[in-house]
């Protein structure tokens, strides 16, 4: 999952060079995504292609779309670091959810509720500036965006979680990567059509979103496979170091005091799951 999580930051400063420099709306780059990573995707699968559970399946790509797009539309408003922030309210829903959903073997034990508190400290303590009146208007549309994908993305990672026992990570990520295809398809047909990159670079943005977001997805669906989903989710908090990471890098911008007291925190609350031993 943290792996995971350094694809999907990779894949957040792509979106946001995307939406930003080259001027594709949210749907365009889920679409440029899709056919950028169905083939690698598709190579790793081979021809295994079966699905045990379909119901779930299909859970997990709608709202897995909703996720997506809602993720996406956020990124034209706020920094990586600070979507990846927000968004990262996504654990506690799934710490709360994934128990009434796949029953009481998936709650969370006392540690992990630790790792939750302080990785939701480290979240404000890294938002803290944002949430002044003033700041916090001007990113009112991203953070509504960026908390809609981290409802939707609760309830995908709970569905990975369902799904772990009976598919193979890769058929599940194939599958997902055709759905969302075809949803954005539809979508940028009936909007503007999807235009060609004119520039080398441009091109290495939309195929490095595709490649980012799969490798990301397999990861992501191989880590619910081994491990409960509160303590998979938990896991997580380490976005937004790498977000903040890739501000810096990339977009020459440096976090304050208050991100440093919250990166302390959440690498905290992150220790604290990844240097458990396994679960039985």
């Amino acid at each position: 999952m943290v792996l995971s999580t350094v694809a999907f930051a990779v894949m957040v400063v792509l979106v946001k060079l995307g939406r930003t420099d080259l001027g594709y709306s949210a749907m365009q780059l889920i679409l440029w995504r899709s056919l950028a990573g169905i083939p690698l995707v598709a190579l790793l699968t081979g021809r295994k292609l079966r699905v045990e559970r379909r119901d779930l399946l299909l859970l997990r790509c709608l709202f897995g779309f909703g996720a997506m797009y809602s993720f996406f539309s956020a990124a034209r408003h706020l920094s990586v670091g600070e979507l990846t922030v927000v968004v990262k309210l996504q654990p506690i829903v799934v710490a709360l959810l994934a128990p009434l959903v796949l029953g009481r073997g998936e709650r969370s034990d006392r540690r992990g509720i630790v790792a939750l508190g302080l990785g939701m400290a480290g979240t404000v303590a890294l938002l803290w500036p944002d949430l002044q009146a003033s700041a916090w208007t001007g990113h009112l549309t991203g953070v509504g965006w960026a908390l809609m994908a981290a409802g939707c993305s609760a309830v995908t990672h709970t569905m990975l979680r369902a799904l772990g026992p009976t598919e193979d990570p890769r058929v599940v990520v194939f599958w997902f990567q055709i759905a969302v295809g075809l949803g954005a398809a539809v979508g940028v047909l009936a909007d503007s059509g999807l235009p060609l990159p004119t520039a080398p670079w441009a091109w290495g943005v939309v195929l490095g979103i595709g490649a980012a977001a799969a490798i990301g997805q397999l990861l992501m669906t191989r880590a619910y496979q081994l491990e409960r989903a509160a303590r998979v989710a938990a896991a997580s908090y380490t976005a937004p170091l790498f977000g903040f990471l890739a501000d810096a890098v990339v977009f020459d911008r440096l976090p304050g005091t208050h991100a440093a007291v919250g990166a302390v925190l959440v690498v905290a609350g992150g220790a604290l799951v990844v240097l458990r031993p396994p679960s039985r």
